[in-house]
Formats: C-alpha cells, structure tokens, sequence
C-alpha cells in the first residue's frame, strides 16, 4: 500500500519550509540528477525527511515504506554528492538567519552561540578508509561538531569529522560572527581560539581546567568569601607564563576576566573565563548554565532519530545521513519560529507526526514515483571536512 501523496499536499508541512529556488540552484551546481533513471534527488531527499521523521532503522524499512528496492537506495546514497545535502543546509541556515535578528533586535536578545561536539557510531562494516573513522572504541565512528543558537534553538553552523578530530582543532575552523557570545566547556580552552573570538568583535564564556594555580585561586576566593553562595571573586585573569610561552604570546599582553562562582544548590564551586566586561557575575554564571542546551539538543536528535548507531556503508553516505538530521532540525525549527515560537522542537515534531496518521489517504494504485511532485505534506516534517 501506498499514500495517494496528490491527496496530501499542505502549505504547513515541513517539507515546504524548503527554500526551493536554492534547491533548484543547487541541484544544476552540483548535477546531483544526471544519469538519474528512476529516483529523483527531489524525491531521494523526500525519502530520507520521511524516514528521519519516523525513526525508520533500515533501508530495507525505508524501502519497503515507499515501494523502492534496497540496492536503489543503497545507490542513491553512493552516487549523491553529499555536498549537495550540506549547501541545501547551509540555503535553510540562510533563511533562519534572515529571519532571526530581527526577532532578537526586538526583544534586545544578545545571540548566545553554543559549541560543542558529539559522537555517532557507525556501522562496523563501513567501507573505505575505515581506519580514518575509528573512534576512542575502535569502533568505526564520525563526530558532529555544531555551534547551536541557544534561544532560537536551531543549528547554526556544523562540521562534520571522523571521531579521532580533536574539538580545539575543528572549532577554528567555524567562520566567527561579531556581536555574539560563545559558550564552550573545558574542552576549548586555548589562548589563541579566545584571542580569536575578540578579534571577531565577539565574547566568550567558559570554565577553567583544574590546574594548582586555579585551585589556589578558589581556595581565596572561598576564604574571602566565607561560607556565601553566588560570586566569589570577580577580577582580571592573566594566563600564566608557560602558557604564553606555549602560544608564542608576549607576557602580560592579553588579559581576561574571571567569575569564581558557587552554586547554591550543588554548593560546588565554577571558575569562570570570559571576555564579557558589561555582565554581572551571576548572569555570566547563568550564561555557561545555558550551555547545557547544545548536550539537550544531542540527546533530543538521538532520542527522535535514529543515530544511536548508522546502518550506512560508505563515508558519502554518512555524510549525507548527518547532514539530513541537521535539516530536519533547521526545518522544525524554521517551522517553529514561524507558526508557533514559544512550542518546543519535541511539540512541533509531535504535531508532524500525529498530522500524518489523522490525513493519510491510501491509494493501491499510486505510482512509485508520487514523491516526484513532493514528499506526503503530512509525513514532513554541513558543511563537510574531508
């Protein structure tokens, strides 16, 4: 059985959040439809959206879905560039920025970028350059490195690497944007990437590894302080002298400030570093609190899609898996910043999902090639490192 797809279309749906004309630019660019007998990229890419949105496991199951053999998916994932997938991202991006400033200009919402990075397993008959992606485990694994806009709750930037990438070195890669925060774990702590995040006309906040110098500095902190809660100390930070040997910068030629910070709940003590001079001390703390968005977003897209583990063989098709997660979650996102921002991505996605059972309509005699015209409106719902 088949969904009479001419039946469904609706203006809503996620699918046609889509900004068409750069799909359409795309799609010449990359020549992502030349030779192409049977499955469109238009209908391929509908597929897969479909798929993510309802958690399909296999290709076997995506296949057996929409009336298409296995090896013709299979085919669709190695002869597809994924650099068209990652563009068509990049087009979305686009659209969310062009349409976010304002909102935040009017609400005087300072953007606060989160980065960080999580790891995808992959399957273990992955083929081409397999030592390339073994993870930690030595199990075949890629990592998704995204910069996420806290208050907009959308993806703003994405890399994608094999899982021996370090974080430091991928993180400058990320073009910087001016009159933004970033907040970052101990993962990211290198003089030089700070250095750079002021030179964009940017700030930053993130924490301190544990060191005998900064225990020493909490120690007085908490002495001076007695037994209160909330900010410790709030004062001018200099890195150390090996520090800057290291980094090749002059002593004393770079400064930042530090928060030593103690939670009221957790009694546990924050150092903080940042670059941000006009915030007080309790909103820098609450800034690096709101970090945990970016560790909710990656257990939110393992949680609703499935990339516990990818049933993928080949780096293209790896490629082209993440980077249709990351559309779906700029296309939920979209959706939600323009019919109902104050819903949830998990309320939004909920909605899709329910719309899709309540409007379909089977038809035995559809044809397989329905998606040509698009993806079932009730089913709808990076940038790439070598």
């Amino acid at each position: 059985m088949r969904c009479n797809l001419k039946h469904s279309i609706n203006p809503q749906t996620l699918f046609q959040q889509l900004p068409f004309e750069a799909f359409t630019t795309l799609a010449d660019r990359w020549q992502v439809d030349k030779n192409t007998r049977r499955l469109s990229t238009k209908a391929f890419l509908g597929i897969l959206l479909t798929a993510k949105i309802f958690q399909h496991q296999s290709l076997r199951e995506t296949g057996d879905s929409f009336g298409f053999a296995k090896s013709t998916l299979s085919d669709a994932f190695s002869r597809r560039p994924a650099g068209f997938f990652v563009d068509l991202c990049d087009a979305v991006m686009r659209k969310m920025l062009s349409l976010s400033p304002s909102r935040h200009e009017r609400q005087g919402i300072r953007h606060l970028l989160a980065l960080d990075s999580t790891e995808i397993l992959i399957d273990g008959r992955l083929k081409h350059f397999r030592p390339f992606w073994l993870g930690k485990s030595s199990k075949a694994a890629a990592k998704l490195h995204v910069i996420f806009d806290i208050d907009g709750k959308w993806i703003r930037d994405f890399l994608m690497t094999s899982a021996r990438d370090a974080d430091l070195p991928v993180a400058k890669l990320f073009p910087l944007e001016k009159g933004v925060t970033y907040v970052f774990d101990r993962a990211y702590m290198d003089l030089t990437f700070w250095i750079k995040i002021q030179k964009s006309r940017a700030d930053f906040v993130t924490r301190l590894k544990s060191s005998a110098r900064n225990e020493i500095i909490k120690e007085k902190a908490t002495a001076l302080a007695d037994s209160n809660d909330g900010v410790l100390l709030d004062a001018r930070w200099t890195p150390s002298e090996s520090a800057c040997l290291r980094n090749h910068i002059p002593k004393f030629s770079v400064f930042f400030r530090q928060v030593v910070y103690r939670d009221a709940e957790t009694k546990k003590i924050f150092h903080f570093i940042t670059s941000d001079w006009e915030s007080s001390g309790e909103e820098i703390a609450l800034i690096y609190k709101k970090r945990w968005a970016i560790e909710l977003l990656f257990k939110w897209m393992k949680g609703h899609f499935p990339l516990h583990i990818l049933k993928t063989r080949t780096i293209n098709a790896v490629r082209i898996e993440l980077a249709v997660v990351i559309l779906v979650q700029l296309l939920i996102a979209l959706l939600r910043l323009r019919n109902g921002p104050d819903k949830t991505l998990t309320g939004v996605l909920r909605e899709i999902r329910v719309a899709a059972f309540r409007g379909i309509r089977l038809d035995l005699g559809a044809p397989l090639d329905a998606f040509e015209n698009g993806p079932p409106s009730q089913y709808l719902m990076g940038r790439v490192m070598s």
